[in-house]
């Protein structure tokens, strides 16, 4: 099995991107980490278009896999599934950032509506992006199935208890389906 990480769109979660492979390499076959293009060319806001265009590179030669993403990287990561770019075994979602894919986002709902991957989904009690009793309602909204919803206390958008993340991750990387 391999994975794929998609961060937050803040240069500050690449090096957050980082740090998370490798504390989950080890689980792994393989890793890659999608490099936003806005990180580098002063751009002040990710390009879903073009990013979604650099999926197919990302997980060509890799087997089985499974997606990692954090907040603006779950909604990527939805449409490239939605448009079948991605094809992953799993999905672990970090503070989606789905209620902005609701409100900005055309064509976002479709992409959530009845997903059923097999998923965890963690976020924080008060996280300002993704706040844990919000996302729920959403879920049921949409008709997500197949996934296990993991709130832990908090009210930032920072998710540094990497012990955490790699014990959810291999709940789901060898349990038994979210």
């Amino acid at each position: 099995m391999d994975l794929i990480l998609l961060s937050g769109e803040s240069i500050n979660n690449k090096f957050w991107i980082e740090e998370v492979e490798k504390n989950l390499r080890g689980l792994f076959e393989h890793t890659q980490i999608l490099y936003y293009d806005h990180w580098s060319n002063g751009q002040p806001s990710i390009n879903l278009d073009l990013e979604v265009t650099k999926l197919p590179g990302l997980v060509g030669g890799l087997g089985a896999y499974i997606i990692f993403a954090k907040s603006i990287g779950s909604v990527l990561s939805l449409r490239g599934i939605h448009e079948k770019t991605l094809t992953p075994k799993k999905c672990f979602f970090v503070g989606p950032a789905f209620l902005v894919g609701e409100r900005n986002i055309p064509g976002f709902k479709s992409w959530l509506q009845n997903f059923a991957i097999p998923s965890i989904i963690l976020t924080k009690t008060s996280d300002p992006v993704a706040p844990a009793e919000e996302i729920r309602e959403l879920l049921q909204k949409y008709n997500v199935q197949n996934y296990e919803f993991v709130e832990i206390p908090g009210d930032s958008h920072k998710y540094e208890d990497l012990g955490k993340i790699q014990n959810l991750m291999n709940q789901l990387r060898y349990g038994t389906e979210a």
